[in-house]
This record gives C-alpha cells, structure tokens and sequence, in this order.
C-alpha cells in the first residue's frame, strides 16, 4: 500500500538493526524517532472515499476478509 502510494505512513515492527532502515523493492521504510506504539489488539485500514481509488480499495479488502471468514481464518 505504501509503493502503490495508497497510504502516507504505516505501523509496523523495526527489528534492531544499525541503520533501523527496511527496505522492500522500491521502498525504504524508517521509524520516527522517539516515537513507539503499543498495538495489543487488531490492526485497522482507514482510507478515503474521496480518493479516486477508494471504492476499489475498499471492495478488494471487504472481499479478501470475506474470503478469509469463509476459510475459516481466525479474525482479530
């Protein structure tokens, strides 16, 4: 979601490392410094529906959990 632009920041675990840096294809992803977040609990999509995208965006994730319901995934 990142790469494609879709989303300005997302949450997710650094592992230790020098540089704290991860970098995926054509991405680079560094942490904020002095900032932490305690997730106990589900992670959540938020998006617009102003964006040009947003309807489809919207569907692709409704129909991945439905499938996910429907194969019996645990949901959070």
């Amino acid at each position: 979601m990142v790469s494609k632009m879709l989303v300005d920041f997302i949450m997710m675990p650094f592992h230790a490392s020098m540089s704290e840096i991860y970098k995926l294809d054509n991405i680079e992803l560094k942490p904020v410094p002095d900032i932490a977040l305690l997730l106990n609990d589900s992670r959540h999509f938020v998006m617009s529906k102003k964006h040009p995208l947003g309807r489809e965006v919207f569907k692709a994730l409704s129909d991945g959990l439905l499938q996910l319901r429907e194969d019996g995934q645990k949901q959070s």
